[in-house]
């Protein structure tokens, strides 16, 4: 697990995070602690895709295996989530405030005594993605847990 305490450093998390799915339902609180949770999964990219269907270069489904990267937030005094399946897309820290943007609007909000973010890859496979391609395109994907 890599841990954050400094602002300058939030670069380097969201590089680690970028991309990765949650679900509003993945998202623990631990009043004892006072950390926030929260499970991400991570497209398994050890693992080739399962090829499940082939009608030749026409269309093509795979499946993906997801696995768990685990955010933490520490000293955590107050939260808002917003309720839905997220695309984590940044990672900010204002005014004593740990922020998560999907689509660019914050869907997790944590107030916080000081910036203190614990992050790192576990082995747990959390679900997986279906991906179907038409003509070697990503047409649609669907995420199952």
């Amino acid at each position: 697990m890599r841990r954050v305490r400094d602002p300058q450093e939030l670069a380097a998390a969201l590089d680690a995070l970028h991309g990765r799915w949650f679900s509003s339902e993945d998202v623990l609180y631990d009043p004892e602690e006072r950390s926030l949770s929260i499970s991400l999964a991570r497209r398994d990219e050890g693992e080739g895709p399962l090829l499940v269907r082939n009608l030749g270069w026409l269309y093509r489904r795979w499946r993906v295996q997801l696995r768990e990267t685990l955010l933490v937030i520490r000293g955590v005094r107050d939260h808002r989530i917003a309720e839905g399946d997220w695309r984590l897309e940044a990672v900010g820290f204002h005014g004593g405030e740990v922020t998560i943007h999907a689509l660019e609007v914050p869907v997790v909000r944590a107030r916080v005594d000081a910036l203190d973010l614990e992050f790192g890859d576990t082995p747990n496979v959390v679900g997986e993605r279906v991906e179907s391609c038409a003509l070697g395109f990503l047409r649609s994907y669907e995420i199952r847990r």
